[in-house]
């Protein structure tokens, strides 16, 4: 098994940490989940909707400045600031790993290894005890941490689980057997923690065949969470398109005819007749019953 490295430099165990949990029991209050369903969908409507991720669905033509339309302007310019935040972030990372350094504490220092030098081991001993004392203290910070981020973690898959319950569609886990084949467990990762709502993108990129494409050639992590961030943004929900059901055919008795003709509206006949004082309704619908008895 391996570990999981994240965008922030953590490191997640994927023993402990299953990429997409089993259904469990979770809190249903889901800050994140945006989805949700009352009741069951009628008989004949289809279930779910429609999750894509916009600007993958077809390429846009390269368009001049100056006659470019405004959404071709806004979208380059999210471009140039995504690539600022690239580079950014790339410099975050870079000097967050050069302050990472291990104390590093050595041998406890003997009088004897010190000449039997009163000074020396004195000098010695003390260094010692203070580097033993560095390396402790870095050790429950890193302990500590580490204990903040699984909890972290494991939070973040009871929200991912909470959030793929309440996307009314039956092909969730094909979703995620495809997602999961097309990104490495590190990717995985990145987008589990960083993405708002990683349940809808998971099926978002099922549905995007390019979008995910794209996204499994990146390799380097912080530019594939800048990816991930951009994509969850132009997420696109709609209700899948209903299929009419087929027009009911009411037909009437055996061989088309009308139902005959019961005593109950006879007597209200005669009864609307006597109030009238025209019984002829009545007499005409009684002779016709005769007639088909």
């Amino acid at each position: 098994m391996s570990e999981i490295d994240t965008q922030e430099g953590e490191v997640i165990d994927d023993k402990t940490a299953p990429m997409f949990p089993d259904d469990q029991d979770v809190d249903p209050e889901n800050p994140d989940g945006e989805l949700t369903t009352e009741g069951a969908a009628p008989e004949g409507e289809p279930k779910g909707v429609e999750l894509t991720i916009a600007g993958f669905e077809e390429e846009a033509e390269p368009q001049e400045e100056a006659t470019a339309p405004n959404w071709v302007k806004e979208l380059r310019q999210r471009n140039r600031e995504m690539q600022r935040e690239l580079k950014e972030l790339k410099k975050e990372r870079e000097v967050q790993t050069k302050q990472v350094e291990s104390v590093v504490v050595g041998d406890e220092p003997t009088f004897e290894g010190c000449g039997f030098d009163d000074e020396k081991f004195t000098r010695d001993y003390k260094a010692w005890v203070s580097r033993k004392s560095a390396f402790d203290q870095q050790e429950q910070a890193k302990k500590a941490q580490q204990e903040a981020e699984q909890k972290a973690w494991t939070d973040r898959l009871t929200q991912y689980d909470t959030q793929k319950k309440a996307i009314p569609v039956d092909d969730f886990e094909e979703a995620e057997a495809t997602v999961q084949e097309a990104l490495s467990q590190t990717q995985i990762g990145i987008m589990v923690k960083g993405a708002k709502r990683p349940a809808e993108l998971v099926y978002a990129l099922y549905k995007s065949p390019k979008a995910l494409q794209a996204l499994s050639a990146m390799k380097d992590p912080v530019e594939f969470a800048v990816a991930i961030g951009e994509m969850m943004a132009n997420v696109k929900q709609q209700p899948k398109k209903s299929i009419p059901a087929p027009e009911r055919v009411v037909r009437g008795g055996a061989g088309g005819r009308s139902p005959a003709m019961t005593s109950t509206n006879l007597e209200k006949l005669r009864e609307e007749g006597i109030k009238r004082g025209d019984l002829t309704e009545f007499y005409r619908a009684r002779e016709k019953a005769k007639s088909k008895a």
